[in-house]
């Protein structure tokens, strides 16, 4: 039934009419300063620094020079559009979207220096919405913040956020990203990384010092109309204050329905967030519930737990001990997520619900996320290092609330060396990777097959994964970069207990085995390793290597779906254990793995990987058998389609054993499927059918559990999958 409904409204709301979001842009000078400012008005009337005044509405046609002291800050309304003229510059309206027939807006600068944050627009009509020409070139622009000189001998165009598109005078055109600039007049057409020193002269003459962008066209705040009279000073006119962008963030909200395990409960969630430029963090407040909202009996409780407690159940007792780590476990699930700094800044700290965790180049650990069940399961992630030239160091574990518990799952550090900085980039790593208790969605009692052991019958297994990588930049620059690079790591078990019945074999303590058997052919054993490149092929990230691994180590041992299956290579493990040398664990598996990613600054995004394996058997046969990988991630950006259309969203599918799911092949034993435990779905689809109210449509595949936290498995012994689907309300403001 919701997605009946969620149909009919998507529909219904995209037969509205392209002109519902269209008005009419305006310019207003909104800041001047100096006293030989002219405007040039398109009847030869000249305006004189004494005639001007902040609101006058500047019209199409007018000619704006500042002299040597002299600067103006421009805005169209109603996007919400910001220009700042520097001093000695001669800037003309050529041309604005009209609403109806005009969809274009054309600005010329003749001499001086100009810079615009340039709100983006979605509708149909003109492929840039935005035309800035000099006299020999055109910056052809959808929404950016980016700028532009002309003086002797340059005329140049600069990106400081999004994309650009930069055309001369022959008809060439370039693309100018983030950080780059280029020159129109220069023998070489080609951007570059802009200078130090000429990004400290746009931060000198370019910043604003009144106009501030806000809004966008598909979703315009109210403004006057434009007049043919005269000018009204803005002071004087009825005009609606926006929303503080600060205000929005705290307003956010949900409400709809989730689906988990197997049950539908309703939600209403507040979901503030702070945005402090240096630091950000948003909070996760939901009342999930069966019934009644207003209930604490019929909310959801993730994991067995009340949340909402803060340690007051009275199942603790005069246990303080155990009231106040509730106390503290249920008021950081509050937290969604925090970040001061990013990963290669001088210091960083990521903490919550974390999408992507990745160590040095992926062998050990890359996209793992401790994000792939929410909301059904949430956990408190953290991820902090330290950078400097010539050494870095990083720290992580899946679940802060178990290391606090005593009771940790996944940790993870990499120390990383640059003995050569700063004048080679060159640098080597040493990564350790441990996941204490593996076994832990096993079941808690013995049934025999078809289901898996206990954890206690295979002797609790511990997983030490270590490894060591070089990084050697051939090409590090943009924006054809090559970096090459090479990684060898092992995993060593490490049991807690003796196994049990037929693992009765199997002995607490390190299994030295299981990586170095001296009576084998090959004593080195349960490795891997993979080199290759990565970098950036002008518009196209990528990435090239060669994998071998042997065992039960694996290339990116922790991925996304690692926690799926766990407990699946728990087991795997300790059937090696009992027989390393069986010539089955001699197989050696070999792989090519390629990933390519194409990014349109907020429009869309997408990224495609796939590893073909290649098998060797104990007799030297090669095949094409074995366990593939595949990735696919993309994203449209919000108001990247018309106001027609007014849909964005994102989907990610990531699984292994991928080719033979599609051929209804089983190199499990057990059949394959979709939506298996092989398999991390996580897709979002997203109607805006008004400024502050988003209809949101959720999937994720996530695995099933009981009452009391434990997995469910189907008569075949694989753990059971569910659908999470959420329709939600989404209000802001």
């Amino acid at each position: 039934m919701h997605k009946f409904f969620s149909y009919i409204m998507i529909i219904a709301f995209i037969l509205v009419p392209v002109g519902l979001f269209s008005q009419a842009q305006i310019v207003t000078l909104e800041y001047f300063s100096g006293g030989d400012i002219l405007i040039n008005a398109d009847d030869g009337e000249v305006l004189e620094s004494v005639d001007l005044y902040e609101g006058m509405q500047i019209k199409t046609g007018w000619r704006i020079s500042t002299g040597q002291d002299g600067t103006a800050e421009l805005k169209m309304k109603p996007n919400g559009t910001i220009i700042k003229l520097a001093s000695s510059t001669t800037f003309t309206v050529k041309a604005l979207d009209t609403g109806t027939g005009k969809r274009q807006n054309e600005f010329e600068i003749l001499t001086g220096k100009f810079r615009a944050v340039a709100q983006k627009f979605t509708g149909g009509g003109e492929d840039y919405y935005y035309r800035f020409t000099s006299p020999s070139a055109i910056c052809g622009v959808r929404g950016t913040d980016f700028g532009m000189e002309v003086s002797e001998g340059k005329e140049i165009a600069f990106t400081l956020t999004g994309l650009i598109d930069f055309i001369n005078a022959s008809g060439s055109t370039i693309a100018i990203g983030a950080g780059q600039m280029a020159n129109a007049l220069a023998s070489t057409f080609q951007s570059f990384t802009i200078p130090g020193d000429y990004m400290n002269s746009i931060n000198d003459s370019l910043s604003f010092l009144k106009a501030q962008a806000e809004g966008s066209v598909s979703q315009p705040t109210p403004t006057p109309e434009t007049t043919t009279g005269p000018e009204i000073p803005e002071g004087e006119q009825k005009t609606q204050a926006p929303v503080d962008p600060w205000l929005q963030k705290l307003l956010k909200m949900e409400i709809g329905s989730v689906t988990i395990d197997n049950t539908t409960y309703g939600k209403v969630v507040m979901q503030p967030e702070i945005d402090l430029d240096f630091m950000k963090i948003g909070f996760y407040l939901p009342i999930i519930y069966t019934t009644d909202m207003f209930n604490p009996d019929t909310w959801y409780h993730p994991d067995g737990n009340n949340e909402w407690s803060f340690g007051t159940d009275p199942a603790f007792g005069e246990d303080y001990t155990l009231r106040a780590a509730d106390f503290f476990s249920d008021l950081f699930l509050k937290i969604k997520y925090f970040q001061l700094g990013k990963q290669r800044d001088p210091y960083f700290i990521k903490l919550g619900s974390l999408k992507t965790f990745t160590i040095g180049h992926g062998l050990l650990m890359e996209n793992y996320a401790n994000d792939a069940d929410f909301p059904a399961i949430r956990r408190l992630g953290i991820n902090l290092g330290i950078n400097t030239d010539q050494f870095g160091f990083e720290i992580m574990t899946n679940d802060l609330l178990q290391v606090l518990d005593q009771k940790p799952r996944i940790v993870g550090t990499r120390i990383v060396l640059k003995p050569f900085a700063p004048a080679s980039a060159f640098g080597f790593g040493i990564s350790a990777v441990a996941d204490f208790n593996p076994g832990q969605d096993l079941p808690s009692v013995s049934a025999g097959p078809p289901l898996p052991p206990t954890a206690d019958e295979i002797g609790n297994p511990m997983f030490f994964n270590l490894g060591f990588d070089l990084d050697i930049p051939i090409l590090p620059e943009d924006p054809l970069s090559i970096i090459l690079f090479a990684d060898i790591g092992a995993m060593l078990p490490w049991f807690q207990t003796d196994g049990s019945g037929a693992y009765s074999s199997i002995k607490a303590g390190p299994a030295y085995t299981a990586v170095w058997s001296d009576g084998s052919q090959m004593p080195l054993r349960n490795y891997g390793f993979s080199t290759g490149i990565f970098g950036k092929l002008f518009i196209l990230d990528y990435r090239f290597d060669f994998r071998y691994y042997t065992g039960t180590f694996k290339h990116a041992f922790f991925d996304r779906s690692y926690d799926r299956t766990a407990a699946e290579t728990a087991v795997a493990v300790a059937d090696y254990m009992l027989d390393p040398t069986n010539p089955e664990y001699d197989k050696t598996l070999m792989g090519l793995y390629f990933e390519a990613g194409y990014t349109w600054e907020e429009f869309f995004s997408i990224n495609i990987g796939y590893m073909q394996p290649l098998t060797l058997d104990a007799t030297g046969q090669m095949s094409l058998d074995g366990e593939d990988s595949f990735r696919i991630t993309a994203k449209l950006e919000k108001d990247a389609l018309p106001p027609i259309v007014p849909v964005y969203g994102s989907i990610s599918y990531e699984r292994s054993y991928f080719v033979p799911m599609l051929l209804g092949q089983q190199p499990t034993g057990k059949a394959l499927s979709f939506w298996d435990q092989y398999s991390v779905l996580q897709g979002e689809l997203v109607y805006s059918f008004s400024p502050n109210m988003d209809l949101a449509i959720l999937l994720t595949n996530a695995i099933a559990k009981d009452a009391a936290g434990e997995v469910i498995y189907d008569g075949s012994g694989n753990p059971k999958m569910d659908i999470t689907f959420s329709l939600e309300t989404r209000v802001h403001f």
